[in-house]
């Protein structure tokens, strides 16, 4: 999970399967220096393999923990403020497909003058009461409301007649 890139997939090795015939792997990137990623707008749904049938692509050890180091990595490299975040199912509803921590939220202007415009932020921290999160402003607003894109947001929930939303207030408390 990339925060910016949102899902990526990892290439280690192309494999070449012939009906009849176990699994070939045709081109290892380990063994050339080489790093292949695909990300999410290139593959789009996908499923995880299960235990069973990870284990039935017949990996050598060596294989197995090459690739065990390289998701190890990747968990323990993630700060820890995100992993919260993105275990939050509340949030689902709102996440853009891919990209968990990129959520669409109500733009609210104080002083009520303007129409609530959709907009997209990427989630950064929950807040320590766990009702509020800060995120980046991914987008331009079209309407004037005195944020830009890149701008940081307080999020919060907002309970309304049609359901549960996600807002952002700006202009002066």
């Amino acid at each position: 999970m990339d925060h910016e890139e949102g899902i990526s997939v990892r290439i280690h090795a192309l494999c070449r399967i012939e009906p009849g015939k176990l699994p070939h792997i045709a081109a290892n990137f380990e063994d050339h220096g080489e790093d292949c990623v695909l990300r999410y707008d290139e593959f789009g749904e996908f499923r995880l393999l299960s235990t069973e049938e990870a284990n039935n692509l017949l990996l050598s050890d060596d294989q197995r923990w090459y690739i065990f180091e390289d998701q190890r990595w990747f968990i323990y490299y993630d700060p820890e403020k995100l992993h919260e975040i993105r275990n939050r199912v509340d949030l689902d509803r709102f996440r853009a497909a891919g990209y968990f921590d990129d959520v669409s939220v109500i733009l609210l202007a104080r002083d009520q003058e303007r129409i609530p415009e959709v907009v997209w932020v990427r989630l950064e921290e929950l807040s320590a009461d766990g009702k509020s999160f800060q995120g980046i402003l991914l987008n331009e607003p079209d309407m004037d409301f005195g944020v830009h894109e890149g701008d940081m947001l307080t999020v919060r929930f907002a309970e309304h007649e049609e359901g549960r939303f996600l807002v952002a207030q700006t202009g002066p408390a």
